[in-house]
């Protein structure tokens, strides 16, 4: 994936948030900017924060650009400013994939918000840390689960062929019931008792989270609604153990009725 502002290569960067989860960004090396995917940045902490923005101590010189192009879709990105930004915090949304793109000067700034806020936080109640960046960033991310799910999908794709057959072999039955033209009924056991999750849609660009055993268990059971009537749907399974490693199931299928 190649920088929007100069055109250069960007490096997959390893963060971690301060619950343990990690997660790549990428970071170009020429003109010290980051780009995040979304919920990305909402989840990162301060001291990664700082350690991004000091990646590129002296970041290179680069032509100005009029238009900055999202690296993945490719439209035009936009400032994400509201009433409450602060004035030197400028940065760049896209409108579709909704991918955060922060200068070098951007993440320096941003350092000092966050390191501003951290301070102001002692005084005030926990809802009210952060207002500025949520309100600005992701105002549709409200809930801690949605973050939750967010995290499991960053992990999940990372996971190699080794990590599918792990899951593989934790499932000891499977079975798919058409109850309606728009549900299904999935039910399965697994070796261990065990938080799962199933994750779903008519494509790649088109999945979506939700939970199935949010405590551990050896029986899993979840009704998916909404579906379109005969249409094949492909699936995936999501484990998380004691020890809160993810471990992710192969893609399956199956078929809604008519």
């Amino acid at each position: 994936m190649t920088c929007p502002a100069c055109n250069h290569q960007l490096q997959m960067i390893q963060t971690e948030t301060n619950s343990g989860t990690r997660f790549s960004v990428d970071h170009c090396g020429h003109c010290g900017g980051t780009w995040f995917d979304p919920y990305e940045l909402e989840s990162i902490p301060f001291h990664e924060v700082v350690r991004l923005a000091k990646l590129t101590v002296h970041p290179s010189v680069y032509p100005v650009q009029t238009e900055v192009h999202c690296p993945i879709c490719r439209r035009v990105l936009k400032f994400s400013g509201t009433d409450v930004t602060p004035r030197n915090l400028r940065l760049l949304t896209c409108p579709k994939c909704h991918g955060v793109w922060a200068s070098h000067d951007a993440m320096e700034n941003l350092e000092v918000v966050m390191k501003d806020t951290e301070v102001e936080s002692e005084k005030l109640t926990k809802e009210h840390i952060f207002p500025s960046l949520r309100v600005l960033f992701f105002p549709i991310a409200s809930t801690t689960l949605l973050l939750l799910f967010t995290f499991i999908t960053l992990n999940y794709l990372e996971l190699g062929k080794e990590n599918r057959t792990i899951a593989s072999e934790m499932v000891t039955s499977s079975q798919v019931l058409p109850v309606t033209p728009d549900s299904v009924t999935i039910n399965f056991a697994t070796t261990t008792p065990i938080t799962s999750f199933v994750t779903y849609g008519t494509s790649d660009l088109e999945m979506k989270t939700i939970p199935i055993s949010l405590e551990p268990s050896s029986t899993h059971a979840v009704i998916l609604t909404d579906l379109k009537p005969d249409t094949v749907y492909q699936y995936r399974f999501i484990f998380s153990d004691s020890e809160k490693h993810l471990f992710e199931t192969p893609t399956a299928t199956f078929h809604t009725l008519k």
